[in-house]
């Protein structure tokens, strides 16, 4: 059985129903029926998160909201700053 990571505001539930949660190192988005993990070490620079948002937007269930939350969560799990423009 995996562990949430427990740190507030790593469990977030986007418009879709989808939760966002970080278990063993991996984030997890939970989708009807089924799940997706995306190992952490994988998305830990700015590079890489933008390849994953690239890879999940070709999901069919995959929306705005989601995109925004697995975003905060990677660079929240990294300390990354949220870029600006």
């Amino acid at each position: 059985m995996r562990a949430a990571y427990s740190v507030n505001n790593y469990k977030t539930i986007d418009e879709g129903g989808n939760m966002i949660q970080i278990i063993d190192d991996h984030i997890v988005i939970a989708k009807p029926g089924d799940e997706f993990s995306i190992p952490c070490a994988k998305c830990n620079t700015y590079e890489a998160i933008i390849g994953w948002v690239l890879q999940l937007t070709s999901n069919s269930w995959v929306t705005k909201d989601l995109i925004e939350k697995f975003i905060e969560t990677a660079l929240n799990h990294h300390n990354l700053l949220r870029p600006t423009v």
